[in-house]
């Protein structure tokens, strides 16, 4: 064993009657700096948390497929506990599909609410905590006790995440107040899933609140309310992402299961006029999702005259109107013409595009996971002529295309013909999960 190891990922913990057996392996790694538990169903115990908490020199824990759903609640003295071990990383990701995992009949929501208690419960014990030493954040909205965390200060936070299905009426005037309690803030990502009948929550109420977000570097919002004040205040971001989550192009995975969601896309007109209030000179990358409505050159146009320094750009690009699924063609997308439009951004390294083509003739039903020969033909004509036209770009290195995956998208990357053996090849290696 090497005991220069920085991190140690652990899978399936042992049940509670080994309890007293683990914990003696993490004395092995001196230098042992974060726990990554990934997969761990179930969740994690109290008592393997405690051992990693003890180790002298872990100061970052994360969770990755391991909600806290069939193990006992946290004792009560583990607020206490984890008060004296200063935590500068906790990330706790739920899954995003875990509330239609099984066929919501009135039993299986009785067990959803419990297992919504039990985390809750835990992350209460963990993340209020830690609020004087935290660096990093990664919580879900629908658990995590945000109501208690915006009545504290978080002075060393730099990075929040929060993601999740929106709940709580309140959350409009929750996060507010916990974002001004963050003046470190540098990046901030959050993923709210709509829900019909509840607004969608902003993350600056009035101009005068949210001096906090002028630090910013990165931003991330899901499904973003045009009218929201944060647009007019951040003016060194040099990250912005306008993004749809979850993904608007899975909108037929769960439909049945899911009725209560909703996927209120921005349009490119939107889009604009967001960016028309920003600041946003000083992005290197940039990620849209939109629904196109006559505006689309317009956007690409300012993107190219107002962006200078961009060099990474991803769009999700959805039509102006809903596929008809009776109709033997799809509609027609002009990529081209969209290509030739992003080579006007002269510092252009590499495009992430998805123009939302697979949904209604390709990886239907969603169980078929492989490539069909008719797709890898598509993608590989589209993907040679974006790639091809987009060599004009002086510093290009690769366009890659979204295609339509069950487990979310798979990125196909394409290399101008420069590249060498590289050229047209196609790389099924996903970028990261969508």
């Amino acid at each position: 064993m090497n005991p220069e190891i920085d991190s140690h990922l652990l899978t399936n913990p042992p049940p509670r009657y080994v309890e007293r057996a683990f914990g003696t392996e993490l004395e092995l790694f001196p230098h042992l700096r974060s726990v990554d538990f990934r997969f761990a169903f179930g969740g994690v115990p109290w008592y393997i948390l405690k051992e990693c908490l003890s180790h002298r020199n872990i100061t970052a824990i994360s969770f990755f497929g391991s909600d806290w759903t069939c193990v006992s609640p946290p004792p009560k003295s583990a607020l206490k506990f984890i008060l004296r071990h200063r935590l500068k990383a906790f990330s706790y990701a739920a899954w995003e599909w875990r509330e239609i995992q099984i066929v919501q009949t009135d039993e299986s929501q009785s067990r959803l609410d419990a297992a919504y208690k039990l985390e809750a419960e835990y992350l209460r014990s963990f993340v209020l905590g830690m609020a004087d030493s935290v660096e990093s954040l990664t919580l879900p909205i629908e658990t995590s006790p945000l109501a208690r965390m915006s009545s504290l200060d978080w002075p060393r936070l730099q990075s929040l995440t929060l993601d999740g299905p929106h709940f709580d009426p309140a959350l409009s005037n929750i996060l507010p107040a916990l974002l001004s309690r963050m003046p470190s803030l540098r990046s901030l990502s959050v993923q709210v899933h709509p829900r019909r009948g509840l607004p969608r929550p902003l993350l600056v109420t009035s101009m005068s609140t949210g001096g906090w977000s002028r630090q910013l570097r990165a931003l991330s919002i899901g499904y973003p309310v045009p009218e929201d004040n944060i647009f007019s205040l951040v003016t060194e971001l040099t990250h912005l992402s306008l993004r749809d989550t979850p993904r608007y192009y899975l909108r037929d995975r769960h439909r049945l299961r899911m009725p209560m969601s909703e996927r209120p896309l921005l349009s490119a007109t939107a889009c604009l006029d967001i960016l028309r209030r920003m600041s946003i000179q000083r992005l290197r990358s940039l990620e849209l999702s939109y629904r196109e409505d006559g505006s689309e050159d317009e956007l690409l146009q300012y993107l190219a005259s107002r962006i200078p320094k961009l060099q990474v750009l991803e769009l999700h690009r959805y039509a102006a109107t809903e596929p008809d699924p009776e109709d033997a063609e799809p509609a027609e997308v002009p990529y081209t013409h969209i290509a030739h439009a992003l080579t006007s951004i002269r510092n252009l390294r590499i495009a992430h595009l998805d123009f939302d083509l697979d949904g209604d003739s390709f990886m239907l039903p969603w169980h078929d996971l492989d490539f069909r020969e008719e797709e890898i033909a598509v993608l590989a004509e589209r993907g040679r002529a974006i790639s091809d036209i987009l060599s004009a770009c002086p510093q290009f290195e690769y366009v890659s295309l979204l295609s339509h995956q069950y487990e979310g998208g798979k990125w196909v990357l394409f290399r101008p013909p420069w590249h060498g053996e590289l050229v047209n090849r196609l790389d099924l290696a996903p970028r990261y999960h969508q």
